[in-house]
Parts: C-alpha cells; sequence; structure tokens
C-alpha cells in the first residue's frame, strides 16, 4: 500500500504540490480521513497516480469529512485507475475548477456508487460545475506540467496568488501546481 499523502483528524491545508504515486497495490495520491472539525483546503495540486490497480486513486476521502474547499486541482490515474473517491456524502463544501482523468472506465466512486463521466459525478456531488474531464498530458510520470490548454481556466484563490515555482498566478489561472 502506497500513500503520498495521508492526513487524519486534522484541519488541513494543502496547496502547490507534485503528487506522484503508484505500484501494483493500493495507492492514494491524498489520502483524507476524518477531516471535518475545520475548514480543510485542498487546492492546486497535481497528482499522478500511475498505479494500475482499481484501488489506485488521486484523492480518497473516507470518514466524515466536511467543511472542505477542493479547487484547481488535477487527479490524473493515466494506468486506469479512479481519480476520485469520496466514502460518505460532503454536506458544506466548495468543491470545483478541477480536472479529473483515467485512462480506465471509473472517474469516481462517490456514496457507494459509480461514475465513469463528469456530468453524472457533478449532479450527484452537487458540485464540479466548472471542472474538466480531461486528460492534462503531463509532460512525464514525474514531471507534472501540464500540457493542455483546457487546464488553464481556475480561479485565483485567496492565500494562494503563487504556483509551486513562487510565480504569481494570473486570470484565468492554471489547475495544478505550476502556473
Amino acid at each position: 500500500n502506497y500513500n503520498s499523502l495521508e492526513l487524519t483528524n486534522c484541519i488541513p491545508t494543502v496547496v502547490n504540490n507534485y503528487i506522484v504515486v503508484g505500484g501494483l497495490l493500493d495507492s492514494k495520491g491524498i489520502a483524507l480521513v476524518s477531516c471535518w472539525t475545520g475548514p480543510t483546503l485542498i487546492a492546486h495540486n497535481s497528482i499522478s497516480n500511475v498505479g494500475s490497480s482499481s484501488t489506485s486513486y488521486g484523492l480518497h476521502l473516507t470518514g466524515t469529512n466536511d467543511s472542505l474547499t477542493i479547487k484547481n486541482n488535477i487527479f490524473s490515474c493515466g494506468s486506469g485507475g479512479v481519480p476520485l473517491y469520496v466514502q460518505n456524502p460532503v454536506s458544506t463544501k466548495d468543491w470545483d475548477y478541477n480536472c479529473y482523468y483515467t485512462a480506465g472506465n471509473t472517474l469516481a466512486e462517490y456514496d457507494g456508487n459509480v461514475y465513469s463521466d463528469l456530468a453524472s459525478l457533478g449532479i450527484a456531488m452537487g458540485s464540479d460545475a466548472n471542472s474538466l474531464q480531461e486528460d492534462p498530458y503531463y509532460v512525464s510520470e514525474t514531471d507534472l506540467t501540464v500540457n493542455n490548454a483546457l487546464t488553464k481556466s481556475a480561479l485565483v484563490l485567496t492565500g494562494v496568488s503563487t504556483d509551486i515555482d513562487g510565480a504569481t498566478r494570473v486570470i484565468s489561472s492554471t489547475m495544478g501546481a505550476k502556473e
């Protein structure tokens, strides 16, 4: 089992990261477990899960997670994993402007249901109106610079005005860690 970043019972702020994970068994880019006590911010992260298992996830939420802001991220599973897993519904959220990609058939698992497209996932979650279901065309499995102009449709967020290299984010900002 491989988890790049696992956060449990906390109030995390996770911004501007390149996360690469993979393996033959369970693997998760970011795993949140019961982060419900206050505002959680997951923004402008570029995640590439190159694991080939059906339990290879970009973002994985279990337990009770609430008060979430999840914006401007790229959750990519180029070897067929699942970009998003949410065990239980999230009632208080600001969740939009994300890019989801899988080479497989399952885009997300949400509240026990499987979704293969962003439109049906967005309806089920009540979010993601401005998100994308697109391959970000990372330069490589380890260089998460994007080569897809469609990802340049994110918002500049308060408190996240620079990218992973310190470059100022502009309007319209790029999804992921690098402007």
